[in-house]
């Protein structure tokens, strides 16, 4: 086998040419072959055909019309083809697509072509059964084989015709012909789909009547294929059917052979006979004997049970030669007929697409002026159209020419036989209608009557034609093309056209009458609108308005009479505007044809690129699915197609109600649909508004336009526009905004396909053929990197501790590797990930040698080892690099972000052991990231060099920091972080609390604190800037903002000086340690956020950050959340939220937090930052809808890069103090022990805060009796009274907690203890052994923790100061963003802007 990439069409092998020449030989002496025997010609009763046609056709430029082809087999010849196809016993039986069948020179031919001449098969070969993954795996492309000997035809049982070819060597269910040769297919196809419709009309297996006449045959089967592309209507199938009538007797009586004796047989059949007969009289001899050589007949018996299937075979060595000129002449002018007949169709097709409109009129918007719905009865005695009018002479007639006749007693349905108005059909024939409807009534001559305007369309029409309810013949419509409405001078005639005649419409039955009535009402509306422009001096002047005003002053008795209600005229002129435009272009005034009103109600549905159409998808759902249409195409069966990016309602969002009704969001989700299944075009209006608090004023005034607008379509029941500026992606959490240029090109390219192809590309695994690399979840592995790999495939036992604050017990970082070599079990182009295997060398880590020895480690240290393991290339969690420690970078935060490690020590697992790393082992450290010595020493300011550089950096950084302002500061926690990362400089806070805002001023001297209430702050920016008037305030705010200090005015921010605003409202009205949060207390908080908001709007910065408890995204049912959200994105900007928890940044505390991001529409929205330490918590999600949740970071609970931060490692330095501590300044008296208390103490050289809150006696004698062990609390305390230095005798243990403990989860964690190894729990504003997180006891100390303890729990360093008293002091630290947590946000953002400013 050889395998050739980029091997076309055109080019066959030596070999191949060979065998051509080898198959003319052949067909020499094919009469003389013998045939293999029956019973090897084994084949379904039903091969499977494929129906997916659905190619796009995207024009090419001329460069770009060679392509590449995708890797395919190719055989050089078909013997081999059919053995990598399969081997099987007998004759093999394979299937054959993308085929093209043609002569010697290569040309595609006809199939029929075959009975003139040697024709040869190009095409890709497929095993006969098989699932599409082994197709791909046995797709063989073979080109030049045969020569054909024979077609055959099959599928007359199930109903689908199935097309086989046969060559020497097998037999070839043709599924698909290539795009190139469907020309020359869709004919024969054709002629076989035709054979079975006989078929099934005649054989009692399928339900047929053979004893029906030659008339009945032609109307059935015509019903049957009304619709197929290839035909332009009944005339041209009936044609059709005839002229192939010969052909078609000639295949089902070859199916006599193999029925049974009782059956009747088809060669008897009169309606067949009359067929041939019928056939032959049809046109001249030549197009007459079409059909009439059908080569041989094959028989395939019975074989292992199945059911035997006739094969009608074309085959040279037929017994009735015909002459091979006349065989020529009569295949050619059959192919030219067929050809004109198409572009007949095509031809007429695009004259009537190309001259009118078709307005897709919605069944839900006039179902107000229609009855229930009904159904209709059909009679035995009505007759088939196709029966009752004679086509014969009138096939392929201009529409104008059809015969006319009058219909009574009438009614119209759907295929369901629902009861239908006519107003859903075009009232001019058009390709993409959407509906069919049929028809039944008594048919007469046309006696020219019609309708009186002056009666009740339950009266008769005129000329008596109410008396002919029982006149004429009963008779079923076939499908109902277009309708007309005509007017005399007092009548009114509706016609209806059906590919076989025309109706004039008399008097409808009883029970369709009603839905009669609405067409009547409209055309007589319609007539009466002319009138009323006729009477006009000026009838341009008069606008839409000004007729829809008149038309509700006309009288109840007036025949245009609707309704004195403005708003519900104008609906009904809208909705029903089909009828009154169709009348309206008839009119022969020009100026009654152009006038404004004409122009105000046309509604045609243009479906085109860049647009929006609603589709209906399934009629389960409540709405139809909005799509933005992004190219259209055209299949390869002729289905016009387009390609849509999906379009969601506010409501199915996040921002559930509080959304704007008319606000869509863009979807990467993308579909094909046919535009027949397109309901109606919609409009949807893609917004860019001008950014900047400059254009704040104009937006608004533009938005309180636009909803002026809306409400008043809304009030008048017009249809609902739309508006869309964000892209909504739920799983990333975020809005962002749209890419225009990305959206509606036309160009059958489409973002959403792109990123859909990125995000599976990542899917797929990959090995070099050199097995050194391979990718995972998109990321390339080499031989030698360093990586992670999960902790549990080094048969770790993962300790179970449950007890409250030591949740962090047993968990495992990941284990750092070094990847040694990469074994594949199968080839490398088919390797997977489950059977693929890595050969590693394990590191180990200080926590794995013991507790203590990780304690007093760098938590970036890791051991060499010759520890090695075979793993499964899915344990690989990502990559990591290992440097000398001297290439470590140099950071002073507490968190950290980079994934590299030093290594200086061998250890050896069976030992135990641990040393310096032996000079003979030479590690392999990772390259292309360590800075050289000078530029080191340059960073490190060793020399003066380097502090010059280093000085102009810190300048520059100081220059790209954002102007932030700081709302709701508290003691700066935040700020603290953001400041830390280099993207923040925070020159303005508003904090409430004086002790607070003190603190704020202690640690940043530079910064301008205003400690007051936000809104009096608000109030005065905007008086300052002369926007008092847009201020909403209260009077206690107004005096307030007046009565400032006027340093304190000037030093107030102006718009467009702040680029940043950050901030946590205050969260007690939201969270679960609040226990009043039904206090008006807590609803002021709520009103905090509206605040909050407030300043966003105004200032209008380029980002936001909001901060606060977990809770606020489900408080008040998720409402206030919602209503952040959408007044973020109102405001224009681009939203992301999400929760995480802190102690995966690399504090020792569980403190879970929502976070919203927004960015301005120029910037880029940043990502969350990657959790880096294993932490015991969930996947924190946000409910976005019902059953969507959406989490901004994976758990970290299965593994991270590194360990948890521990209590010891938090306080494990601290001196002991005792209870009610209060000496604000002491020594360390140790030096720092661990990595944490390293980075934590920095340059601090005294202890500040280690002051801790006074138990009562009772409540420390309760401490003093807890053990001193993990987990413990006050279940742990003996069942005994006590007496107090007062002589009271008192419970040691709470009388409430044990009466009380089932129906709170046992009261864990009060009076707890925490435990050296475990993590703090979440850091609150009072702490209290009785208090809602009662676990303060310090792990070995008789006491609560201190300030300083507390704060090192938050992440605050140790130079951090606080202010005020304990209390205080407490309050500040309980309500702060951990800084490191900001820290992590804030090298995000710094990201967003450094890839914005690339």
């Amino acid at each position: 086998m050889k395998k050739t990439k980029g091997k076309t069409k055109s080019s066959v092998s030596k070999e191949s040419k060979e065998l051509k020449n080898n198959a003319k030989r052949r067909k020499q002496t094919s009469s003389h072959r013998i045939e293999e025997p029956a019973v090897s010609r084994k084949r379904p009763k039903r091969a499977a055909a494929c129906t997916d046609f659905k190619e796009k056709l995207v024009p090419l430029s001329e460069k770009s019309s060679v392509l590449e082809s995708k890797n395919e087999q190719f055989a050089d010849e078909e013997i081999i083809a059919i053995h990598l196809t399969h081997e099987q016993e007998g004759r093999p039986n394979r299937r054959l697509t993308d085929f093209v069948v043609h002569d010697a020179n290569g040309m595609p031919r006809p199939l029929e072509m075959i009975e003139v001449d040697d024709m040869f098969i190009s095409g890709l070969i497929l095993p006969l059964e098989g699932s599409p993954e082994q197709e791909k795996e046995k797709c063989i492309r073979c080109e030049g084989f045969g020569r054909i000997e024979g077609w055959s035809i099959s599928g007359y049982e199930d109903g689908s015709p199935v097309v086989w070819l046969t060559t020497d060597i097998a037999d070839y269910d043709c599924l698909r012909p290539a795009s190139s040769y469907k020309k020359f297919y869709d004919r024969f196809f054709e002629k076989a789909y035709t054979c079975i419709e006989v078929y099934k009309k005649l054989s009692k297996s399928s339900g047929g009547n053979p004893d029906i006449t030659l008339d009945e045959l032609l109307a059935g089967v015509v019903r049957s294929m009304t619709g197929r592309k290839c035909f332009s209507g009944a005339a041209s199938i009936k044609d059709f059917v005839i002229s192939h009538g010969e052909f078609i007797y000639n295949q089902l009586i070859g199916l006599d052979d193999t029925s049974k004796k009782n059956d009747q047989k088809f060669a008897d059949l009169p309606v067949l006979l009359a067929l041939k007969d019928k056939s032959r009289k049809h046109g001249n001899y030549v197009l007459a004997k079409a059909a009439s050589s059908c080569g041989n007949l094959t028989i395939c018996p019975k074989v292992g049970g199945t059911e035997s299937t006739m094969l009608l075979s074309n085959s040279s060595s037929s017994g009735a030669e015909e002459d091979e000129d006349a065989k020529l002449a009569r295949l050619l002018q059959e192919e030219e007929y067929w050809q004109s007949t198409k572009k007949q169709k095509k031809s007429k097709g695009s004259a009537s697409s190309s001259n009118t409109i078709y307005i897709k009129i919605n069944e839900d918007e006039i179902a107000n002026d229609y009855p229930l719905p009904a159904f209709y009865s059909h009679s035995d005695e009505e007759t088939d159209e196709y029966v009752a009018i004679d086509s014969d002479e009138h096939i392929m007639v201009d529409p104008d020419d059809l015969p006319k006749r009058m219909l009574h007693n009438w009614s119209l349905y759907n295929s369901d036989s629902r009861l239908i108005s006519l107003e859903l059909l075009p009232m001019k024939p058009c390709e993409d209608i959407d509906v069919t409807i049929f028809g039944s009534g008594r048919m007469t001559e046309d006696d020219g009557s019609g309708f009186h305007l002056e009666n009740d369309p339950d009266q008769s029409s005129s000329g008596g034609s109410g008396a002919q309810d029982d006149v004429g013949l009963p008779i079923f419509l076939s499908a109902i093309k277009e309708w007309m409405i005509e007017f005399g001078s007092s009548v009114v005639f509706i016609s209806i056209r059906t590919d076989m005649a025309w109706y004039r419409l008399g008097k409808p039955s009883n029970k369709y009458s009603p839905w009669y009535k609405p067409v009547l009402k409209t055309a007589k509306l319609a007539r009466s609108i002319i009138t009323l422009l006729k009477e006009q001096s000026r009838v341009s002047r008069l606008s839409f308005a000004d007729v829809i005003r008149k038309i509700s002053e006309f009288k109840k008795d007036d025949h245009g009479y609707i309704s004195h209600d403005p708003a519900a005229v104008e609906r009904y002129v809208v909705v029903h505007g089909q009828i009154i435009l169709q009348l309206f272009a008839e009119f022969p005034d020009e100026k009654i044809k152009k006038c404004a009103f004409v122009s105000a109600i046309v509604r045609g549905e243009v479906i085109a690129v860049g647009g929006a159409v609603l589709v209906e998808v399934d009629e389960s759902n409540e709405l139809p699915l909005i799509y933005f249409v992004e190219y259209m195409f055209e299949t390869s069966d002729g289905s016009k197609m387009f390609h849509g990016r999906m379009m969601q309602q506010g409501h199915q969002t996040v921002l559930g109600n509080a959304a704007n009704e008319r606000e869509v969001f863009l979807r990467n989700e993308c579909m094909n649909y046919d535009l027949q299944d397109v309901k109606q075009a919609i409009v949807v209006e893609l917004r860019k508004t001008p950014w900047g608090h400059r254009h704040r004023k104009d937006n608004a005034n533009t938005d309180r336009i636009d909803r002026a607008r809306a409400e008043d379509r809304k009030r008048k029941g017009l249809p609902l526009e739309y508006y869309c500026r964000s892209l909504y992606w739920p799983e990333r959490g975020a809005f962002f905004s749209l890419t225009h240029d990305t959206m509606g090109l036309g160009s059958g390219v489409c973002h959403s396909c792109k990123i859909k192809e990125a995000e599976m590309e990542k899917d797929i695994f990959k090995v070099n053929s050199s097995m050194t690399r391979f990718v995972l979840l998109g990321i390339e592995y080499s031989v030698n990197d360093f990586v992670y790999a999960s902790p549990y495939h080094f048969t770790i036992e993962r300790e179970t501790e449950t007890f409250k604050g030591g949740r962090n017990v047993g968990l495992k970082a990941y284990v750092v590797c070094q990847l040694l070599e990469i074994i594949v079990q199968k080839e490398p182009q088919r390797a997977e990930a489950r059977f693929t295997q890595v050969k590693v060398r394990r590191f180990f880590r200080p926590e794995d040698v013991s507790s203590e020895k990780a304690y007093c480690s760098d938590i970036r240290e890791i051991y060499y080892s010759e520890d090695m393991h075979l793993l499964p290339a899915e344990a690989i969690e990502g990559k990591c690099e290992v440097r000398k420690k001297n290439d470590i970078p140099t950071c002073s935060a507490v968190a950290i972000f980079d994934h590299i490690f030093f290594c200086e020590h061998l250890y050896d697992p069976s030992t135990g052991s641990l040393k310096q790393l032996p000079a003979n082992i030479k590690m392999r450290y990772s390259i292309g990231t360590a800075e050289s010595d000078a530029a080191s020493r340059k960073r490190k300011g060793k020399c003066k060099e380097g502090e010059d550089e280093v000085e102009r950096e810190r300048k520059a950084s100081q220059e790209r920091r954002l102007a932030t302002l700081d709302i709701f500061a508290g003691c700066g926690g935040l700020s603290e972080g953001l400041q830390h990362a280099g993207i923040s400089s925070t020159k303005w806070a508003i904090e409430y609390e004086e002790p607070a805002g003190e603190a704020f001023k202690l640690n940043n001297p530079t910064s301008l604190v205003f400690i007051n209430n936000c809104n009096v702050i608000l109030r005065a920016a905007m008086e300052k800037c002369g926007d008092a008037y847009e201020c909403i305030s209260t009077t206690e705010a107004i005096e307030l903002a007046a009565s400032l200090d006027k340093k304190v005015i000037n030093d107030l921010p102006v718009p467009g000086q702040v680029d940043f605003i950050n901030g946590g409202p205050p969260c007690q009205g939201f969270s679960g340690m609040n226990r009043f949060s039904q206090s008006t207390w807590s609803k002021v908080q709520c009103e905090m956020i509206l605040a909050f908001l407030s300043f966003v709007d105004y200032f209008r910065p380029k980002y936001f950050l909001l901060e606060n408890v977990r809770n606020f995204v489900s408080f008040n049912k998720g409402q206030t959340f919602r209503l952040t959200l959408a007044s973020l994105l109102e405001m224009g900007y681009q939203v992301r939220f999400g929760i995480l928890e802190a102690g995966a940044y690399g504090v020792s505390q569980s403190r879970k937090r929502v976070f919203i991001w927004a960015a301005s529409p120029d910037e880029i929205l940043p990502e969350w930052p990657e959790p880096m330490h294993v932490f015991a918590a969930p996947e924190l999600k946000v409910m976005l809808s019902e059953n969507l949740h959406y989490a901004a970071v994976r758990s970290t609970a299965s593994g991270a890069p590194f360990r948890a931060i521990t209590v010891r490692d938090t306080i494990g330095d601290l001196p002991a103090v005792g209870n009610g501590a209060s000496k604000t300044i002491l020594e360390y008296k140790n030096d720092p022990i661990s990595w944490f208390q390293k980075k934590i103490r920095g340059e601090t050289a005294v202890l500040t805060d280690h002051i801790s809150k006074e138990m009562n006696e009772l409540n420390l004698i309760r401490c003093q009796k807890i053990p001193k062990q993990p987990g413990s609390d006050w279940r742990d305390l003996p069942d005994e009274k006590i007496k107090l230095s007062t002589g009271q005798v008192v419970d040691l243990i709470p009388w409430c907690l044990p009466n009380t403990a089932k129906r709170h989860n046992q009261w864990k964690g009060l009076f707890g203890r925490l435990d050296w190894e475990g993590n703090f729990p979440t850091s609150i504003t009072d702490p209290q052994p009785m208090g809602k997180v009662g676990m303060c006891f310090h792990p070995e100390q008789d006491r609560i923790l201190t300030v300083r303890e507390c704060a090192r729990s938050q992440g605050f360093p140790d130079s951090y100061k606080f202010a005020g008293n304990i209390q205080h002091k407490h309050r500040q630290i309980g309500n702060a963003v951990p800084p490191p947590l900001a820290y992590a946000l804030g090298t995000k953002l710094k990201e967003a802007m450094n890839k914005k400013a690339k």
